[in-house]
């Protein structure tokens, strides 16, 4: 099911394809199609199973954009530019 080319259909995914991961980035496919930009505060990789993953929905659409991710006591621990 992961071959789905959403720019090709003319129909809606099934709710089996929305229900997947077909990226690996911890995001369903289903929440992928929101264009709206969603930024989390807050995550944690630590294999829980819980905010494992830092996802940006809509980061697409800045193109430009940059971001720092900063620990709990304001140390910059990462930035990515251009993304």
């Amino acid at each position: 099911p992961c071959d789905y080319v959403l720019a090709s259909q003319t129909i809606s995914p099934t709710d089996e394809w929305n229900q997947l991961d077909c990226d690996g980035d911890g995001v369903v496919n289903g929440n992928e199609l929101d264009d709206e930009l969603s930024i989390p505060g807050a995550f944690s990789p630590n294999n829980d199973g819980a905010n494992d993953y830092f996802v940006i929905n809509g980061i697409k659409n800045y193109p430009d954009a940059s971001i720092t991710i900063f620990n709990r006591w304001g140390v910059s621990k990462k930035s990515i530019i251009n993304i």
